[in-house]
């Protein structure tokens, strides 16, 4: 069994949105991996995310209008997720599209094959959906 059941990948402008799922995953007893809440200080921040990715059974993209114009960190991420997720069976998630608005993910095209998760209108359905989802992978 993996350390984490989901890694949370997000833009720095999306930190406030993506705290939130990590908090409310907690309270579901789901244990995650979030940068500012996992890593330690003075690691190779580097190193310690792509260890991190390896060791979550998921990854969620937070997904935004921030992160799918932003040409930061995260679009690597997601590009090395996509690599994770050949490992992967076409019924068994890895990559978890979680979407704060009705922004549609161009930077890569698999992700507009995934179904995504939104957490818009309401945020409470959507996290209630990602436990679900979570907790089925990660037992």
């Amino acid at each position: 069994m993996k350390p984490y059941c989901a890694f949370i990948s997000y833009t720095r402008e999306d930190y406030d949105s993506a705290f939130r799922i990590y908090k409310a995953l907690a309270e579901c007893q789901i244990k995650c991996w979030l940068d500012k809440k996992c890593m330690k200080p003075g690691v190779n921040w580097r190193a310690a995310i792509r260890q991190a990715m390896k060791d979550s059974r998921y990854f969620l993209a937070v997904l935004s209008t921030s992160s799918v114009t932003d040409r930061g960190y995260m679009l690597g991420e997601i590009a090395d997720a996509l690599g994770i997720l050949k490992e992967y069976a076409e019924d068994q998630p890895y990559l978890i599209p979680v979407r704060l608005n009705a922004v549609i993910p161009k930077s890569h095209a698999v992700l507009q094959d995934l179904n995504w998760l939104d957490m818009f209108p309401d945020w409470d359905q959507g996290i209630e959906r990602l436990a679900e989802v979570l907790k089925e992978g990660c037992k």
